[in-house]
């Protein structure tokens, strides 16, 4: 699920199913249903909350919701496979997606609806995964948008590329001590925490410590 930046209403995906429900955060009133038919799963409600991201994960098309209407009005892509997690920039004018059966990621040009880009992770193989059935699980952006942080499962590890625009470029490979499922980042932009336990300080791409989760 995802909540508007006022905190007014979420966005509640119906987990492999058909469509999203929107409701009232305040008390659940229900608001609207939208069904764009992708097999409803990973939700993004935009920073400025005039747009929701909307992926399922058995189609290669990201659906756009007009909140003041709370109607799909468009998709992006499509992308060389089904959609797992993605990310959208703060602009709003660029989307960074997982796909399946790719160790790495795509990219979108919001502003075109049309694929940019594909990215793959050099150095490292696919191979098997022990959750989520995806090779590369989760992308996260810093905050200053110039560096993308992806979680891959075969290699246990996070990988770190460089943004400029439509360039990304490859900079830092980090082990982690299990299959990271996600990747996520301090709104201040300082740390990154990784599922599989890991705190990292950013700046430096160390870990500072481990969590008990």
């Amino acid at each position: 699920m995802s909540i508007a930046p006022d905190g007014s209403y979420l966005y509640l995906s119906s987990l492999e199913k058909d469509h999203w429900n929107v409701v009232a955060a305040k008390d659940g009133t229900f608001l609207a249903k939208i069904n764009p038919e992708t097999h409803s799963h990973n939700t993004i409600v935009g920073r400025n909350g005039m747009n929701t991201y909307l992926a399922g994960l058995r189609f290669p098309l990201l659906a756009v919701a007009d909140t003041s209407k709370h109607q799909a009005t468009r998709k992006v892509g499509p992308f060389r496979h089904n959609i797992h997690p993605f990310f959208v920039n703060g602009a709003q004018t660029r989307v960074y997606v997982n796909i399946n059966e790719l160790l790495g990621f795509e990219m979108g040009y919001l502003m075109t609806s049309k694929k940019l880009a594909r990215v793959e992770v050099e150095g490292f193989a696919k191979g098997p995964v022990k959750r989520q059935g995806c090779p590369s699980h989760r992308i996260a952006m810093t905050l200053d948008g110039k560096e993308i942080w992806l979680a891959v499962g075969h290699n246990s590890g996070l990988h770190v590329f460089e943004v400029e625009g439509d360039q990304t470029k490859q900079v830092a490979s980090v082990k982690v001590h299990d299959q990271p499922g996600w990747i996520t980042m301090r709104l201040d932009g300082q740390r990154a925490w990784s599922s599989s336990g890991e705190v990292f300080d950013i700046a430096s791409q160390q870990a500072g410590c481990r969590t008990n989760g």
